[in-house]
């Protein structure tokens, strides 16, 4: 997940992550719990506080994950965990998308009227009418419509 890298380098910690398997490992069991059951979250997230090495930048870190997405209200386990999501599980697609859109418009800050016409272009070529892709949430989770927030700390 970008967004905690970017707390990862907000925090100071990269070197040590580099080099430092007590830094690395609660970073990479943050960037692994949306791949572990939901109702196990809380727990798992306990388990990293308590074997995390100690120091002012690694809690800053366990901080920033715990009322972000732990405990979050807008970003809670319901928003981000993808255990026994049957979807997608990456954003290739739209990140391949949005890679086409901007070799197309050829330009850094395209205005709204350019960019709607693109839209309509790339539609108009579309053997679908959207309709498969709903753009809905998975099925019992809530879109906040919100995106990732940066490093709060």
């Amino acid at each position: 997940m970008k967004c905690i890298w970017r707390c990862v380098q907000k925090e100071g910690l990269a070197t040590f992550y580099k080099d430092d398997d007590e830094v690395r490992r609660p970073v990479r069991r943050a960037e692994a719990l949306p791949l572990g059951p939901m109702d196990k979250v809380d727990d798992v997230w306990l388990d990293v506080i308590a074997e995390s090495p100690a120091g002012a930048k690694v809690r800053a870190f366990m901080d920033y994950v715990t009322t972000t997405w732990v405990e979050g209200r807008q970003f809670g386990p319901e928003v981000w965990n993808l255990f026994g999501n049957p979807g997608h599980q990456t954003n290739n697609d739209v990140e391949g998308w949005n890679h086409k859109i901007n070799k197309l418009v050829r330009k850094s800050h395209p205005n709204v009227f350019e960019v709607v016409k693109l839209f309509q272009r790339e539609q108009s070529k579309s053997p679908s009418n959207g309709s498969e892709q709903t753009g809905q949430p998975h099925p019992g989770r809530e879109s906040t419509g919100i995106l990732t927030p940066a490093c709060s700390h």
